[in-house]
């Protein structure tokens, strides 16, 4: 019972002493700190407008087609339904085989070996920006009529003509999934617009910077916050090993012997 308790004491003398260490060089500490937080707070306006003016444009090349559906159809899809139909990758994996697209990510699509992968990297990875336009903020945007249901469809990609040649796909095999569904003769879908390839230039945005260089400049705080700590530790360390003779004897005859 007293080598448990005699331990317990050791213990809390211990951390006792680490709290002492810590309230002794509390200036040091607050200091260090300090100027660290000054640094990060200053970097955060030079670094964010200087990484933002060096970061150039990039262009990206966007293929876009608008979809509505037939006003002769028998079906009445709304567009919430017809962007879940252009939303199944099963169709999309279709419609880009069919338009020549060779992979999708790194996963080779030509054949069905990789279906399965080439299904789950497009669930993970959904290449179509799919939007309603039926809503009045998008109606006044780009100036449609309300009568119309229209939904708008952006593939970014790398080959236009390959791209335009997708979306063309893609309307097809959602056409005759309607029609089959529907049991229809009649065209279910009309192109509102043709497919279309722009080029869009693009920018990794001034907040985004900011927001990524205030995630760093916290983790680079919290470290100069324990390096602190284990300076001050070392620093007490050696002038405890000077104070104490015994010490520096057990030091000295370590050396020699190596």
């Amino acid at each position: 019972m007293d080598n448990i308790s005699s331990n317990k004491t050791h213990d809390e003398i211990d951390l006792f002493d680490l709290i002492l260490i810590l309230l002794k060089y509390r200036k040091f500490i607050f200091i260090f700190n300090l100027l660290v937080f000054l640094l990060c707070f200053g970097g955060f306006f030079v670094y964010s407008s200087v990484k933002y003016k060096s970061i150039p444009n990039q262009e990206v090349s966007k293929t876009i087609c608008r979809v509505m559906q037939s006003p002769l159809s028998k079906s009445n899809y709304n567009n919430f339904e017809l962007i879940s139909l252009f939303k199944s990758t099963p169709t999309v994996l279709e419609a880009m085989k069919l338009s020549g697209i060779e992979k999708v990510g790194s996963i080779d699509i030509v054949g069905e070996d990789n279906r399965l992968d080439a299904l789950s990297w497009l669930e993970n990875n959904f290449p179509l920006d799919i939007i309603d336009q039926n809503n009045e903020l998008e109606r006044k945007k780009y100036q449609t009529d309300p009568t119309y249901q229209i939904i708008k469809i952006t593939y970014i990609n790398s080959n236009s003509v390959q791209a335009e040649l997708f979306l063309l796909k893609m309307f097809e095999l959602v056409n005759e999934k309607i029609m089959l569904i529907d049991n229809e003769s009649d065209i279910s879908l009309i192109l509102f617009d043709q497919p279309y390839s722009i080029l869009d230039k693009t920018k990794l945005s001034l907040g985004k910077i900011k927001s990524n260089y205030i995630k760093r400049a916290l983790i680079v705080v919290f470290i100069s916050v324990l390096f602190s700590f284990i300076i001050a530790y070392f620093y007490e360390f050696i002038i405890s090993i000077k104070e104490d003779r015994s010490k520096c004897i057990k030091i000295k005859s370590t050396l020699n012997k190596d």
